[in-house]
């Protein structure tokens, strides 16, 4: 397998022979404000993808921080990272469905001060099983 990747109108990134996929947002200032700071969006096909989800932090305090994760227009979670004293990145597991708009977005709960974030999302790709094909 070679390192190529082939790169979709919504931001993510496949490999060439299309079992994997991952996004990177690149460093984002998020603050207090609301509604939340959107860290990453994207959209899925006809595939279905099995992945994870890490904010990152590039700065060390103790701020709390809260990652939300909406599929088409709707939370489907809100994840705290409380009391975050270093830049270690914590991993959320999610199933992605066919046709969904994912969107990641972040908070600073503690005070209304710059902190910059990363979202990076990695995943593996799979596809409806078709007839004649239930091997794969």
């Amino acid at each position: 397998m070679s390192g190529d990747t082939v790169t979709s109108v919504n931001g993510l990134q496949f490999t060439n022979d299309n079992k994997f996929c991952y996004i990177y947002s690149g460093a984002v200032d998020i603050k207090q404000t609301f509604p939340p700071k959107t860290i990453l969006e994207f959209q899925t096909n006809s595939e279905y993808i099995v992945g994870k989800v890490v904010l990152g932090r590039n700065d060390v305090s103790s701020d709390d921080i809260v990652l939300f994760v909406d599929y088409n227009n709707e939370t489907i979670g809100a994840f705290a990272s409380t009391n975050y004293t270093d830049a270690a990145d914590q991993d959320i597991e999610i199933i992605v469905p066919p046709f969904t708009t994912v969107k990641l977005a972040a908070r600073n709960l503690s005070a209304d001060t710059d902190r910059e974030c990363y979202g990076l999302f990695t995943g593996k790709v799979g596809m409806p099983q078709r007839v004649g094909n239930l091997n794969d």
